[in-house]
């Protein structure tokens, strides 16, 4: 039976046992196993003390219920923190109280949400079993579960993992005689561009990522290209941009592990603020069917688990599970082995 510690506030609180006898008769209502530690504890001590018991109470639950009153507690506090640091499973007594109504088995505590993009893999878990419900396998779903897929370069991150270890990074530079005089002569440019790209591979194009710039440093225009080399090597390229230079930078397993993965230069990509109105990057329309649906599965860590031989990537801090508004996340992302 899964079991859940009741914590809040006990110290100063004259009504404190009524308070927690309340929670426990309702979570156990709901078919819980309750560890109340206001029923255990003995009058008379430090504390100090309480917390110790306390927390060897804690370490025997599967999960915690809070209290409203839970954040005026240092002692509460504490064990929130706790709890989060290992993994267990947070949440308000009253949205306990729902919990066992859910079609999901208690054996699994925890979901974890897996969106993949060609190497890249980017893991979430959480105790919020709306995930479940909303993408989970027997749910309609968009193709990219929210906070993997949140924002636009959360967005373009994944669009850039499709391209695996085979794109190219291209500056396409204009020289004094054929730089545009605005915004819709560099779009023209770009379109004729990829009238090229398409006549030269005879088939679509389907790779493809684009930012135009000229609002940063000496603001001459530019355009930032990403393509796959087995469709357009350097040299194709070079060729095709009559426009002036084409600088390229090979993204191959190698950089892509000395950049921390895919993210930085999505960052890159968008490191200019654009024009209002106007989108911070652009791709091909058919790039978006390439990104496969996200695996939802249940789990009884509250941690990402990653296959063997996968390469872990920073997560600037993320990568401890985390209390929120909406319960607790805990994120990963990383690269598959290669095959």
């Amino acid at each position: 039976m899964f079991k859940l510690y009741i914590a809040g506030k006990i110290t100063g609180d004259p009504h404190y046992s009524r308070k927690f006898s309340i929670a426990e008769n309702s979570l156990r209502n709901a078919g819980f196993t309750v560890v109340n530690p206001a029923a255990a504890l003995p009058e008379g001590m430090r504390p100090s003390d309480y917390i110790r018991i306390c927390l060897l109470m804690l370490d025997l639950a599967d999960g915690v219920a809070l209290l409203d009153d839970w954040r005026n507690s240092a002692g509460a506090q504490i064990e929130q923190s706790i709890a989060a640091y290992i993994g267990l499973p947070i949440r308000p007594v009253r949205d306990w109280q729902n919990f066992l109504k859910d079609s999901v088995p208690m054996a699994d505590p925890f979901v974890c949400v897996r969106q993949r993009a060609g190497p890249l893999v980017k893991a979430l878990v959480t105790d919020n079993y709306a995930y479940l419900r909303r993408y989970g396998p027997n749910a309609v779903r968009g193709r990219c579960g929210p906070a993997l897929s949140r924002t636009s370069l959360d967005k373009l991150e994944l669009r850039l993992a499709l391209f695996g270890y085979d794109g190219i990074f291209y500056s396409l530079n204009f020289d004094n005689a054929h730089l545009p005089a605005n915004w819709a002569g560099v779009e023209r440019v770009w379109d004729a561009f990829l009238k090229r790209l398409r006549r030269w591979s005879r088939k679509p194009v389907d790779f493809y990522v684009y930012r135009m710039e000229g609002l940063h440093g000496d603001h001459r225009y530019h355009i930032h290209a990403f393509l796959r080399d087995q469709d357009f090597p350097p040299a194709v390229v070079q060729y095709l941009w009559t426009w002036g230079n084409a600088y390229d930078v090979r993204w191959d397993r190698a950089r892509v592990l000395s950049e921390g993965g895919y993210r930085g230069l999505a960052i890159y990509f968008t490191k200019e603020t654009p024009e209002v109105g106007r989108h911070p990057w652009g791709c091909s329309r058919a790039l978006s069917k390439y990104i496969p649906p996200p695996e939802v599965t249940t789990c009884k860590s509250g941690t990402v688990r990653l296959p063997k031989g996968a390469t872990p990537l920073p997560m600037q801090g993320r990568d401890r599970p985390q209390l929120g508004d909406w319960g607790l996340y805990g994120y990963s992302r990383y690269l598959l082995p290669e095959k």
